[in-house]
């Protein structure tokens, strides 16, 4: 029997409103849809198929490949700065870590008639748990809230001479238990930073899907044009990059971009440019009525043949209106191919004013003689008026991130690799005063991710499109991960302030209306939402092919709300089970 996505989606509607009708507690409803995940892939093991293709990155998957790029085992790997790519067979060393099991999941597909090629994607079922504040990042279109959190996905890929298609639907749950907003958020808007970037999807569960990483293009000579659903993630970063990551849903886009470097006499190109439209989500108040927000991105990233490990390049996005008519559109596309999104330089009476433009410079450096990686990327978000402007304040509503990855071979199936990663996007001083509206009206100060022109932020149905970490935060993070051929162990330290700096200025009255609603005084240096957190995590290869990667994060929030010793614990639980199926693509 054909089930169709349609026939799926109903079917998932029915299951989960069943579970809520029952009252099914947090253990039966594992039980039920873990039972229902390796049903699923039972009836699926005999169309299981062997060879290559094309292996779904972000995640896991891509951290074990960078890292076996810094070690040396990966020939002809891309920057790991321009998204999507593919890895063929970049990984054909015999002595990594997981070496047979990334060979079980490059498959060369199952050829049908008339030159069509067939490969499955592995499914996977995600779960995770909350105990008091929502928590959970760059799982794009999941929101995990608190109490539980599902999501289910499988799929396939079509090759067709140059035609691509993959279609990997993902569906889920979210229980979504209440939790105190504090005394800032009115009708899911937080006054404080009035962007679309909500505390809380509604006030009940919810069941939701999402059409994933689904894209549709043609392939030729390294280039790609198409129609795509997936995520984007932009720059060198691990954790926090400065403007794309897989902190939200994917979003409808037309892209022209590389899909592996295109080798040249001076060296290697990657490029990705694209438009697309994103959407508010349906909680934002009804204070402000959002409609959909067009994007114009550009990413160029060059790998000079001279220097080993080398690269360099730009990204830049304009964010703006929509447009109604298919003229507007084309001159809304044409923003991805100009360079001053990176600069940001534009006169007052520019057509580019009504734009927000985010830009960024980044490298990336990696030497595998030492098994070394060092990478960086600084931003600007506001427009300078003019060259002398960017002379004058060359720091105005900048971001910027550094980090590193050291791996040290233990033997021949163990590898240590330890990282560290720090992202600034706090306000500086002259974004207090630059950036708001003419005449001003409260919220209209910029920040990153924010202007006073756009209400929305930089968001896609009410999350966070770049760092997850939010608008104006700065982080911390220090990991460590030891791979073995049965797996992985992983622990990660991290440092966040929410926010950081907006709730201390005084010409918008957020420090006035903050010490309004503490009950004692708070001093200036005292107004922060810091979270520490530890993590733990480990990914195993069980018998029967299962997968499983659990983890658990503890977090100390202190000063929640900005309300002085307002200080919280929160425990994340996660675990994701996936069928490894000889020859089917992750």
């Amino acid at each position: 029997m054909l089930i169709t996505k349609s026939k799926y989606l109903i079917i998932n509607k029915i299951f989960y409103q069943y579970l809520l009708r029952k009252k099914a507690t947090f253990m039966e409803i594992t039980n039920l849809t873990s039972r229902g995940f390796l049903l699923l892939s039972m009836l699926l093991t005999p169309f299981c198929l062997k060879g290559q293709a094309d292996m779904s990155l972000l995640g896991e998957n891509e951290y074990y490949f960078r890292i076996m790029s810094v070690s040396g085992f990966a020939e002809n790997a891309p920057s790991f700065t321009v998204r999507p790519f593919t890895i063929a067979q970049h990984l054909n060393h015999e002595s990594h870590p997981w070496s047979q099991y990334w060979k079980s999941n490059l498959s060369k597909g199952f050829e049908l008639p008339a030159g069509l090629n067939l490969a499955f994607i592995e499914p996977y079922f995600f779960q995770s748990y909350n105990t008091t504040l929502p928590r959970g990042g760059n799982d794009g279109a999941i929101w995990q809230g608190k109490g539980w959190n599902s999501a289910v996905s499988f799929g396939a890929v079509v090759n067709w001479g140059p035609l691509h298609l993959r279609l990997q639907p993902i569906a889920g749950f979210t229980e979504n238990r209440f939790f105190d907003t504090g005394p800032f958020v009115e009708n899911y808007l937080d006054t404080l930073f009035p962007i679309d970037n909500v505390p809380r999807f509604g006030n009940s569960s919810y069941a939701w899907s999402d059409w994933g990483d689904s894209r549709a293009e043609l392939r030729y000579a390294g280039v790609r044009l198409g129609i795509s659903n997936a995520r984007i993630w932009t720059g060198p970063a691990v954790h926090n990059p400065l403007l794309f990551s897989g902190n939200s849903p994917g979003f409808t886009h037309l892209n022209l971009s590389t899909y592996k470097p295109i080798k040249t006499y001076i060296g290697g190109f990657e490029f990705n440019f694209l438009y697309g439209a994103q959407k508010p989500s349906s909680w934002f108040s009804e204070t402000y009525q959002l409609g959909r927000q067009a994007a114009s991105y550009q990413s160029v990233a060059y790998s000079p043949s001279f220097m080993d490990g080398f690269t360099i390049g730009f990204s830049g996005v304009f964010f703006t209106r929509y447009p109604d008519n298919n003229k507007e559109r084309w001159e809304q596309a044409k923003r991805a191919f100009r360079i001053n999104a990176v600069l940001n330089i534009a006169d007052e009476e520019s057509e580019l004013a009504d734009a927000n433009r985010l830009g960024t410079l980044f490298l990336r450096w990696v030497l595998p003689k030492n098994n070394f990686e060092i990478y960086a990327e600084f931003g600007k978000n506001d427009r300078h008026v003019n060259d002398r402007d960017v002379r004058m304040q060359p720091e105005h509503h900048r971001a910027y991130l550094l980090g590193f990855i050291k791996s040290v071979p233990l033997s021949s199936n163990r590898m240590l690799a330890v990282g560290t990663e720090i992202t600034q996007l706090n306000d500086p001083r002259s974004s207090f005063t630059r950036g708001g509206s003419a005449p001003w009206v409260p919220g209209s100060m910029g920040r990153w991710y924010y202007h006073f022109n756009q209400r929305d932020g930089f968001t896609n149905r009410g999350q966070v499109m770049g760092a997850p970490i939010g608008p104006s935060s700065q982080a911390q993070v220090i990991t460590a991960d030891l791979f073995t051929n049965s797996g992985r162990w992983g622990a990660k330290l991290a440092r966040i302030a929410y926010n950081d700096g907006r709730p201390n200025e005084t010409i918008t009255g957020n420090y006035q209306r903050i010490q309004e609603a503490n009950e004692e005084f708070i001093e200036r240096w005292e107004v922060r939402n810091i979270e520490l957190m530890v993590g733990l995590s480990a990914t195993r290869f069980l018998r029967n092919n299962l997968e499983v990667t659990a983890g658990i994060d503890l977090s100390y929030i202190m000063n929640e709300h900005y309300i002085k010793k307002n200080d919280l614990f929160n425990t994340r639980f996660e675990l994701t089970i996936r069928r490894q199926m000889n020859g089917w693509l992750r």
